[in-house]
């Protein structure tokens, strides 16, 4: 876990998926509807207030939670009582499907953006009509620097979220959300010698 004090109202806590494992929640889960869920929300508040020295108390506190690959992010925002704002986080996502003729360049592709740091993308792998497929979901726009190395391996990009959709209903799924992650990793572990 780490926290770091952006400014006087504002802490970023990033969370692992070893962090994960020991508060026992997962993205989906975070919420206040749940008491486990409130627990580690206030537990992760007081390591927060404990570590950057940021008084809490009598303050309104907004959380936004950014899920990325390897676990997620949460931005406490804190505001005086007597101002209020009202923010509503969209969940839009772009979805990018890349189309590979064979599974040695889809695995080199893995490989390759396995390597790359700072991924912010969550990515699914199916295998459809005798092709392999990289679907990925950005809450932005895909860096240009992952387009090009997709672009290296790749031999044609598709439709955005029709596409997307249209895998999930007829494809078969080889891996998901964390695709890169799963089969990057997998091929490292086994390309280093015992």
């Amino acid at each position: 876990m780490n926290i770091e004090q952006l400014d006087g109202t504002r802490i970023l806590i990033s969370l692992c998926e070893k962090d994960l494992e020991t508060l026992d929640i997962t993205f989906e889960e975070l919420g206040l509807s749940e008491s486990h869920s409130r627990r580690v929300l206030k537990k992760l508040l007081l390591s927060a207030s404990d570590k950057t020295g940021v008084e809490m108390s009598g303050k309104k506190i907004m959380i936004e939670a950014i899920q990325y690959e390897h676990g997620f992010i949460l931005l406490i925002t804190l505001r005086d009582k007597e101002k209020r704002k009202k923010y509503r986080i969209k969940r839009c996502r772009n979805s990018y499907v890349f189309l590979f003729d064979s599974a040695e360049n889809m695995l080199r592709c893995m490989n390759a953006l396995y390597r790359m740091k700072d991924r912010c993308f969550l990515s699914s792998v199916f295998f459809c009509g005798g092709r392999y497929y990289l679907v990925i979901n950005s809450s932005g726009s895909l860096h240009g620097r992952y387009i090009a190395t997709i672009s290296e391996f790749c031999s044609s990009r598709r439709g955005g979220s029709l596409f997307a959709s249209l895998l999930l209903e007829h494809g078969t799924v080889l891996a998901s959300k964390n695709a890169v992650e799963k089969i990057g990793s997998a091929i490292n572990k086994k390309a280093r010698p015992s």
